[in-house]
């Protein structure tokens, strides 16, 4: 009983990254398909489900793999929607979206 539930785990993780070795390079093929200014919706039809969602108030990261077999965060590139709109996606743009907010953070604090 023991080897049925180990084998069948194995497969079901197997599967899984198979999956995503497929998804991965329909994915980078389909970021050269956005543009700045497009509904979630438009997004959603070219790229699909993403693999994650984030949000905080108006802001939307949609997460899609983009690297297989997935190991980290840094094999997802994010999608950033604000209100509705997309406007940028990538790991730098993520890491730039990052640098904005600590500062806003780091001024708040100065500030009190």
């Amino acid at each position: 009983m023991k080897k049925v539930v180990v084998v069948s785990m194995v497969a079901v993780f197997l599967t899984g990254c198979y999956a995503y070795s497929l998804q991965a390079p329909r994915n980078r093929d389909n970021l050269n398909k956005l543009e700045v200014g497009m509904t979630k919706e438009q997004i959603l039809q070219i790229m699909g489900k993403p693999y994650r969602r984030e949000a905080e108030g108006q802001d939307e990261w949609l997460l899609y793999v983009t690297k297989a077999p997935l190991y980290r965060d840094s094999d997802l590139t994010p999608l950033l929607i604000e209100d509705g709109k997309l406007v940028g996606w990538g790991k730098n743009y993520w890491t730039t979206q990052e640098q904005r907010y600590d500062v806003k953070i780091d001024q708040k604090i100065r500030q009190e």
